[in-house]
């Protein structure tokens, strides 16, 4: 399961054991943060790296004692969703049977009970969420005869996107989080980074503010879909060193696309070479027998290989090409995919894969691709 940028956020800010504790505190029922010692968390380092298990991922857990300074009594788990989720409790579930299993084999469960792990469920999506919060919700009983075979706990919802943002004020780091996350999605997101980038001068830590305005660009400029770099950089001027602190994020993005797409054009530059070589040889040989087999096999070869190489190049940079805009926009239409794969022109394609990385809109580029590709025959 591939992490999303809305993933790396989450982790990133919510897996600071003060920034949970302070969640916890402001925004759990009081019922149960009053029998919480506010002086202990902890993040649980648990992480299940088995490639089956992958689906068990938390996105982050803490562990926290109750007053009467038991420790690791309860596990408090935070699981991120940016889009409707009904199974998203079932990942909770899995996550809480690995948990508890874990501490069974560790001889670490104390009196023969279970430590209580308390699921919240924290969304940020475009579309409202509409799933119940009770895992119980998940079956169709054909009786209620049935119902007490079922497995069942209850998650707390913390909707950001359906949120007043008057209850955002808590820490200066919370409202931070909250605002972006709200934001993300919508088309005027450009016009809150200035508010947001203003709320981490009140960060009494410069390490801090600088820390925090990294993880805020890097996130806003892979999952804004509405901003540009121009954007993110012109609302970061109230920082100091904010101009040059999104040029340094900017650029690193590009250098983590280009060094992905690298990595698939070395794959189909190998493999076209290897095809090149291949019918260089035979193509050498059978010229060779005509007009000397030596030389035959050197001009075969080495056309076999010039060709071959341009290929993967044209391959490795449609595949560059499609994966900076998917980074960018999500999605990319299925017309306009086919027509950069069926690009056979590197230059044009380097030039359209420049232009992808500060695009402003998907809609820009699709119609800078009608410029350089001419419109579709279909229009």
């Amino acid at each position: 399961m591939t992490e999303t940028p809305h993933d790396a956020f989450f982790k990133a800010v919510m897996g600071r054991p003060d920034v949970a504790r302070d969640f916890v505190f402001h925004y759990l029922p009081r019922e149960i943060t009053a029998r919480l010692d506010p002086d202990f968390v902890d993040a649980d380092p648990e992480s299940y790296v088995d490639e089956d298990l992958k689906e068990y991922f938390s996105d982050v857990t803490v562990s926290m004692r109750l007053l009467d300074a038991r420790p690791a009594d309860v596990y408090f788990l935070f699981e991120h969703k940016s889009g409707p989720a009904p199974f998203a409790r079932l990942q909770m579930l899995g996550y809480m049977v690995k948990k508890w299993s874990k501490l069974r084999a560790q001889g670490k469960l104390a009196g023969g009970s279970l430590p209580l792990v308390v699921a919240v469920l924290v969304h940020h999506g475009r579309r409202k969420w509409t799933s119940g919060p009770r895992f119980a919700e998940l079956f169709r009983f054909p009786s209620e005869a049935f119902r007490p075979f079922a497995p069942d706990f209850e998650h707390l919802l913390h909707d950001v996107a359906g949120m007043d943002e008057e209850r955002f004020k808590a820490t200066v780091e919370l409202r931070v989080f909250q605002l972006t996350l709200k934001y993300v999605f919508r088309e005027d997101l450009r016009h809150m980074l200035p508010s947001i980038f203003e709320l981490l001068l009140q960060l009494e830590e410069k390490e801090k503010v600088t820390e925090y305005l990294a993880l805020l660009i890097a996130y806003v400029l892979k999952a804004g879909r509405k901003v540009t770099v121009e954007d993110v950089k012109e609302a970061a001027k109230i920082l100091p060193r904010g101009e040059e602190a999104v040029e340094t994020a900017a650029e690193q993005l590009r250098r983590e696309g280009y060094e992905l797409a690298m990595r698939e054009k070395a794959l189909w530059i190998r493999e076209a070479e290897e095809r090149g070589e291949k019918r260089g040889e035979e193509r050498g040989e059978k010229r060779g027998e005509e007009r000397g087999e030596k030389r035959g096999e050197e001009r075969g070869e080495k056309r076999g290989e010039e060709r071959g190489e341009k290929r993967g190049e044209i391959k490795g940079i449609r595949l560059m090409l499609l994966e900076a805009l998917r980074k960018r926009f999500g999605t990319v239409p299925p017309g306009l995919a086919a027509r950069i794969e069926a690009a056979k022109s590197l230059e044009t394609l380097r030039s359209l894969f420049l232009f992808a990385l500060d695009a402003p809109s998907l809609d820009e580029f699709a119609r800078e691709a009608d410029r350089v590709f001419g419109p579709p025959q279909d229009r």
